[in-house]
């Protein structure tokens, strides 16, 4: 995704996928598409 493309080696070493996507979540809603896809609908 090239969200961590800038920053250092170090902290990338930390970063935690799984939780980071796991809090990502509690933001936002997904629905299975009938054509094989998935809908995202953001929270408010």
């Amino acid at each position: 995704m090239g969200l961590l493309h800038d920053v250092p080696e170090e902290v990338v070493r930390y970063f935690n996928w799984d939780s980071w996507t796991r809090d990502l979540g509690y933001d936002y809603t997904t629905a299975d598409s009938p054509s094989g896809g998935v809908f995202v609908f953001r929270n408010q």
